[in-house]
């Protein structure tokens, strides 16, 4: 996989950051879902291994301009392998929301 940094040793670094984000609980309550207010879009492949589809159901329900996509058989991050699916579901939730026109 290419990155723009250079540097090859940077995915030490990168996974350092990250790793912090993915072990630190988040800790939200249902008040803080209700409290979004801007549309929302929720992608995820139905077959996930970071996310339980449990729980983008239950944040979709919560949040009251949200919309779940679920691509079939699509893994966390083969959710980019489709390149266009991907793109096109987040264009046109984007076009819904905006005045922007897309085909």
């Amino acid at each position: 996989v290419a990155h723009p940094n250079p540097d090859p040793d940077y995915y030490k670094v990168l996974l350092e950051g990250i790793s912090s984000m993915w072990w630190s609980p988040l800790n939200y309550q249902e008040e803080d879902f209700l409290k979004i207010s801007v549309p929302t879009l929720i992608l995820m492949g139905e077959k996930d291994e970071m996310i339980p589809l449990e729980e983008a159901y239950e944040m979709a329900n919560l949040i009251p301009r949200a919309e779940l996509v679920v691509i079939p058989g699509a893994s966390h991050n083969g959710t980019l392998k489709n390149g266009g699916l991907f793109i096109n579901i987040v264009l046109k939730f984007l076009a819904r929301h905006s005045d922007l026109q897309i085909r």
